[in-house]
């Protein structure tokens, strides 16, 4: 899924010149729009804003069918909940 980049993105973070940083937080912001992520990229050490850029109160269920749940939120579960957790209306990808 990830493939190793993003603790490579991480170390970019740190370097001093302000394009690079801006390419390496723009990476890791699409990488964490989906939330099945958030975790690898909390792992590589990655800030907390970038790591899970999508608030829970946007996210809704999926579906059997795949289409994005019509439920106001995040339902509260345990750590198994998240897999067919999707931003906004998108479909969920199995």
């Amino acid at each position: 899924m990830l493939e190793g980049g993003v603790p490579i993105l991480t170390a970019c973070l740190k370097v001093a010149n302000p394009q690079t940083y801006e390419n390496a937080s723009g990476a890791l912001w699409n990488v964490g729009l989906d939330v099945r992520n958030g975790l690898a990229l909390a792992a590589a050490g990655a800030p907390d804003f970038l790591a899970t850029p999508v608030p829970p109160t946007w996210l809704t269920r999926g579906t059997s069918a795949g289409a994005g749940g019509g439920g106001g939120g995040l339902d509260a579960g345990g750590p198994g909940d998240v897999q067919d957790a999707v931003f906004m209306t998108q479909q969920l990808q199995l």
